[in-house]
């Protein structure tokens, strides 16, 4: 089957997040099955080597969606999302859009009825679980977002790595969690930072773990960075939780880590959650969301059972959760070439 000419639109990494990082990671699975692959970056930070939406003319981003056979957006913004698959579609390209969760769409009514939309007018929707299918009473296939890391991504920076090390030298098991940035959903912290601070209050979980939190981007959150900096201090909990913010990719630290906790209070088909079971990690997550098999779950939002989850174990990592999902979206990507009328 002829590959087609791929067009991805969305944020690519910096910042790094779990949709950059997938739309990353797709791009490199595109050109290593030899389909021309070019995208249009969406972050606020530019990059040499990709286009960015912000800077580019209106008559360039028409020629890029031209170039196209089929358009894949990502994009999280409800109503720029739409205005892309509206041009796509205007332009006789062939449209794919993926959901990642349903926060952006659930923001507002009028948020809503721009994905159900959008959903609408592409040919095909793609929704990264059941859950999020369902709650947008969706059409369309469930693929994961989930693609494996590739070998370069899984260095470390030399100073995390020798703490990670001599943590478990000196016997405790070490728990790794991110944020691609601080932020708040419904006034609570999206990412349970707070949470595994408190957490680490209890002298038994200091005993035998530490932490190791990693923030992409501190765009917005400096503040709430410094403050949560200032309470690990005060609560004497410093040698054993370690709260860090640079660019750096997450593969590595998972690779070297012993336990990953998902301590969201809302949340789609979590790529770090994939990412920790494909290297065979012990995964505690909330449980605002489903969870592939293998995850231990705990009440969003309950230090005291997240606490008592951590400390007794119960279920390991599934192995039939390493799966990596490239392969069906390049076979979407080659079936709606095929079903092009107009060339």
């Amino acid at each position: 089957m002829k590959n087609p000419r791929l067009l991805l639109i969305g944020t690519f990494p910096h910042p790094r997040g779990g949709i950059s990082v997938h739309l990353q990671r797709l791009k490199q699975a595109a050109d290593g099955a030899a389909m021309a692959c070019s995208a249009i970056d969406e972050s606020r930070l530019g990059k040499p080597d990709l286009p960015n939406l912000w800077a580019m003319s209106p008559l360039d981003y028409v020629r890029t969606l031209i170039a196209a056979d089929v358009v894949h957006i990502h994009t999280s913004h409800p109503f720029l999302r739409l205005a892309h698959v509206f041009m796509a579609r205007l332009l006789l390209r062939m449209v794919v859009v993926t959901v990642h969760s349903l926060t952006a769409p659930c923001r507002s009514a009028a948020a809503r009825l721009s994905y159900r939309l959008a959903s609408r007018l592409a040919h095909v929707s793609v929704f990264v679980s059941e859950q999020v299918r369902a709650g947008l009473s969706g059409h369309g296939p469930v693929i994961p977002a989930f693609l494996a890391p590739a070998a370069l991504e899984e260095g470390s920076p030399a100073g995390l790595a020798s703490w990670i090390r001599k943590q478990q030298a000196e016997g405790r098991r070490v728990i790794v969690s991110n944020a691609s940035r601080l932020t708040k959903h419904q006034a609570e912290d999206l990412y349970g930072l707070d949470m595994l601070i408190e957490c680490f209050s209890s002298p038994e979980v200091r005993e035998r773990f530490a932490c190791l939190f990693l923030v992409s981007s501190l765009d917005g959150g400096e503040e709430y960075f410094a403050a949560c900096s200032r309470r690990i201090a005060d609560a004497g909990i410093s040698p054993q939780f370690l709260l860090v913010s640079e660019p750096i990719g997450f593969a590595g630290l998972l690779k070297l880590a012993d336990v990953f906790i998902r301590a969201t209070n809302t949340d789609g088909d979590a790529l770090s959650v994939r990412e920790a079971l494909w290297y065979g990690k012990r995964v505690l997550g909330s449980d605002c969301a489903s969870r592939p098999a293998g995850v231990t779950l705990f009440r969003s939002r309950n230090v005291a059972d997240l606490r008592d989850k951590l400390l007794n174990p119960s279920v390991q990592a599934d192995v039939s959760s390493r799966q990596d999902f490239a392969r069906p979206l390049l076979e979407l990507y080659r079936s709606l070439n095929k079903t092009k009328l107009w060339r």
